[in-house]
């Protein structure tokens, strides 16, 4: 078989949109040039591969409306140059990993829509970088204690005309 990281291994950017698979190929996780994953509107997509957090020079996540995508492997807190982490109306994902404080170069991060998030892991204290999260009202309420430690984080309450353009 032909390895999409043999083939193309200069790859900088990835997208996969509006898909009916319910699991990303493994070897995705080998493509290590990858600085901009972007995979939207998967519906079907239930779990990410274990291997992501092999993507390490990746620096923007985006997880968009993949509605059946109930959590985000551990392994993604080895992303250490990720800046910009979109979840937003990820509706079945329930909790962040426990160690996403490693994340330390994260800068943005969207939650907006994420129904079933009901609390954030402690470490997220740890996101010394983290300086705009965009989520809805009931969110905006999770990152209230944690505004107190880092004077630098701006939460952006937006409702449901939310304008997505405003997020470039």
């Amino acid at each position: 078989t032909i390895k999409v990281s043999d083939v193309l291994p200069n790859l900088k950017e990835m997208n996969i949109d509006y898909c009916d698979m319910e699991e990303l190929p493994d070897g995705l996780s080998d493509i290590v040039s990858l600085k901009k994953l972007s995979i939207t509107n998967c519906h079907k997509l239930s779990k990410l591969p274990i291997g992501i957090g092999k993507l390490v020079n990746l620096e923007s996540l985006r997880l968009t409306s993949c509605t059946e995508l109930e959590e985000l492997p551990d392994s993604i807190t080895s992303l250490h140059k990720l800046k910009f982490l979109d979840i937003s109306d990820c509706v079945s994902l329930g909790n962040l990993p426990e160690n996403i404080g490693k994340l330390r170069s994260l800068e943005r991060f969207n939650c907006r829509g994420c129904t079933r998030l009901y609390e954030l892991p402690y470490s997220v204290n740890d996101l010394e970088s983290l300086s705009v999260v965009v989520c809805d009202e009931e969110r905006a309420a999770l990152w209230e204690p944690f505004r107190h430690i880092n004077s630098n984080l701006k939460v952006e309450e937006v409702t449901n005309d939310f304008n997505p353009v405003s997020l470039l």
